[in-house]
């Protein structure tokens, strides 16, 4: 294939992901914004953080400093850089083919909860097709993602992976995808047990009127770039299912 013109203007180490992310300016993207401190659309993208949890300024951006970079949003297939002739117009163009066979995924409630190492909004209960969409933008993008190459790979760790992850990640550059797949929206990262108690007291605190006002619903693929290693990642698209 030869390379297009918008595909040799991508920088060498720019990255793409398909997440969800709720529309901007919901309910829920202000809540998100808010808690992050971060508008994932314009730049400059900082706005101004609501402190919750009783933690200072300091240690509540050391907390949220990881999903703030990545925006707020849940990951349907994990950055990757474009295979050698792809552009972001062809990428655009395929991700909103597949979001137009797609149906809208009523999320129903959303609980905060403690993981090994961060914290996250998760759905109450499984969502009927939640697996099948995220394996969908897994499989069905997978031929503009670019083979894993040494500095990817080392990013996601193989050598703490089993069998089954280190088997996905090199046939999908991801280890938690298909079955492995879990729908997560993560709120801080690094937090001892206290404030961890602190922060998902603060989180369902906040949600609980938003839950009953606007039910959480998966209704588009939006589309993030990292420019280069350690950028933010930008929300640059979003495809918004049909009716």
């Amino acid at each position: 294939m030869a390379t297009s013109s918008a595909a040799a203007s991508i920088p060498a180490r720019a990255r793409y992901a398909v997440y969800f992310a709720p529309a901007h300016d919901s309910e829920w993207w202000r809540f998100g914004a808010g808690w992050l401190g971060r508008d994932e659309t314009t730049t400059p993208t900082s706005i101004p953080m609501v402190a919750r949890g009783g933690l200072g300024d300091r240690r509540w951006r050391e907390l949220t400093a990881e999903p703030r970079r990545y925006g707020f949003h849940a990951t349907l297939k994990a950055p990757f850089r474009l295979a050698e002739g792809v552009g972001v117009d062809e990428l655009r163009e395929q991700t909103r083919a597949l979001a137009q066979t797609q149906q809208a995924v009523r999320l129903d409630r959303f609980e905060v909860r403690p993981f090994p190492g961060f914290i996250a909004l998760v759905p109450q209960v499984q969502a009927s097709g939640l697996q099948e969409l995220a394996a969908r933008c897994v499989m069905e993008l997978d031929h503009l993602r670019a083979p894993l190459d040494a500095q990817d790979r080392a990013r996601r760790r193989p050598e703490r992976l089993d069998e089954r992850g280190r088997e996905l990640l090199e046939r999908f550059g991801y280890p938690l995808v298909l079955e492995r797949f879990r729908f997560h929206m993560t709120l801080a990262t690094g937090a001892d047990p206290q404030e961890t108690e602190s922060l998902v007291a603060a989180a369902s605190q906040a949600i609980e009127p938003i839950q009953r006002r606007s039910p959480p619903i998966l209704d588009r693929l939006s589309l993030f770039e990292e420019s280069q290693p350690g950028a933010d990642l930008m929300r640059i698209g979003d495809f918004v299912f049909p009716d």
